[in-house]
């Protein structure tokens, strides 16, 4: 093999070593474990699985069967946190919570090591059993993982190993918060105390309120918390195994209807006005809070609203389109580019690694990097085991989808203003009449098939919507 190195659990000691490294540094918490001495460091022997690394990058592992991934996750020689991220972010690709947690608690109960290299393994299984619990825990609120979960507290209770352990109360407490269906306490980051959030920009009179009346920045505001609320209850398992193809309420479901339904009601929006000049300036409005979206680092809203105005019944509005604005329309045309498919997404990409938190992705880029590693690269390796190098690819982007979720926006809702856009969302119906609404307002003209692509308002890059990527990503 010329860029991988195949070696027992412990063979590679020598390059990992422990270093009297405290459990607290690895985990976060529980108390400094003992050293090793020479002699105790003897007693430790290597199980007959094998690991297979990747000399080629960082000496990473590529490859192993389950219990040498959960020997090497507890070994007591090394602290790896970014293994540990990667093997509890993806677990429920390669395993199940039942058989994860059987061979965790055997770990424990080996009796292979002596000494005081005994209590250092017991001490760093439990560490890592408490911290699957209070952060990667990722099965459904069931009756089924209720039950589930009844059964493995009063396994660990039974379990002298475990219980004999200072660590043992943190791992209880856990599992007990877990079984009452509470949420781990997500790891924010908060403003100052002293940062108070804008103050809302509202109409005069709040009574009878039009949607064009709204300051296109306090509309933008608006739907960010409406975004940023749907952003933050996905959860890490949502993302796996195409789990949005096959389970109808994913928080990813939940966001991808927002998005139709954000792109829907702005075609309604535009259509439904009475006249060329009020959807001219119902164009220009959404352009407007497009822009501010923009400037707020919201992308999905940003996508939402420029796929409705892409949409073929809006689109092809020609001689709306020429009574907008040239400002508006560089405007819009600056959005379609920086959203543009073109080369995987590449402005948008570079745009959203610099962008300063918070920020709200467009979900659409995650999802299609997922099914491409998904469907692209077999979970098993040629021998049979586990392909580890593929659950570090996807932890990549699910890491990068936590990080935008621990800074929220911190906006004030206004009950008016979030009444007019739930109703606008609940009543956006399909368009499955809006192409015949928009021939009513403007017939088709000569050669109107030939538009998209050649006129200044052309649709995004290759009319690669949200709605369009969302339909991609679930078939």
């Amino acid at each position: 093999m010329s860029e991988l190195l195949r070696h027992r659990r412990h063979s590679r000691r020598g390059n990992h070593s422990w270093h009297g490294e405290t459990l607290s540094a690895a985990f976060h918490f529980g108390p400094q474990p003992p050293k090793l001495d020479k002699r105790e460091e003897q007693h430790l022997r290597p199980r007959s699985e094998e690991l297979v690394y990747d000399v080629a990058v960082h000496d990473t592992i590529k490859e192993g069967s389950l219990g040498a991934l959960v020997d090497h996750l507890t070994d007591p020689e090394r602290s790896e946190p970014t293994f540990s991220d990667v093997f509890f972010l993806t677990y429920s690709t390669f395993t199940t919570a039942l058989e994860l947690f059987t061979i965790l608690v055997e770990r424990v109960r080996e009796t292979q090591f002596d000494g005081r290299s005994q209590e250092v393994m017991r001490t760093r299984t439990i560490a890592a059993l408490t911290n699957w619990f209070e952060r990667y825990w990722g099965e459904s609120n069931s009756p089924e993982t209720t039950q589930k979960l009844r059964r493995m507290h009063g396994q660990v209770q039974q379990c002298s190993e475990i219980m004999d352990n200072a660590a043992s109360s943190r791992l209880l407490a856990a599992m007990e918060q877990r079984l009452t269906g509470q949420m781990p306490t997500r790891r924010l980051v908060t403003p100052p105390s002293n940062t108070q959030p804008p103050s809302p920009i509202t109409p005069k009179s709040m009574k009878k309120i039009k949607l064009g009346e709204i300051d296109p920045t306090e509309m933008a505001r608006q739907l960010t918390i409406l975004e940023s609320q749907l952003y933050s209850r996905i959860r890490h398992v949502d993302w796996l195994n195409k789990a949005w193809t096959t389970e109808a309420h994913t928080g990813i479901n939940a966001m991808i209807l927002h998005s139709n339904q954000l792109a829907n009601w702005v075609v309604e929006a535009i259509l439904g006005q009475c006249d060329m000049k009020r959807r001219v300036g119902m164009m220009k409005y959404f352009v407007q809070v497009a822009e501010k979206c923009r400037e707020l680092n919201n992308y999905a809203t940003l996508m939402s609203i420029i796929s409705g105005l892409g949409t073929t019944p809006v689109f092809r509005l020609y001689l709306h389109w020429n009574q907008v604005s040239r400002k508006a329309m560089v405007s819009l045309e600056n959005l379609r580019h920086l959203m543009s498919s073109e080369k995987n997404f590449i402005r948008y990409r570079e745009t959203l690694r610099a962008s300063p938190p918070p920020c709200i992705p467009f979900i659409g880029v995650f999802l299609t990097d997922l099914v491409f590693l998904e469907d692209g690269i077999p979970n098993q390796s040629p021998s049979g085991v586990i392909n580890f190098a593929k659950r570090a690819k996807v932890a990549e982007v699910l890491r990068e989808i936590l990080h935008h979720q621990r800074t929220p926006h911190y906006f004030l809702p206004v009950p008016e203003l979030q009444d007019i856009i739930q109703k606008g969302l609940q009543n956006a119906r399909n368009l499955d009449n809006a192409y015949d609404q928009s021939l009513e307002i403007e017939p088709r003209r000569q050669g109107e098939e030939n538009l998209p692509g050649r006129d200044r308002y052309a649709a995004t890059g290759s009319h690669m919507t949200s709605v369009l990527i969302a339909s991609m990503v679930i078939r």
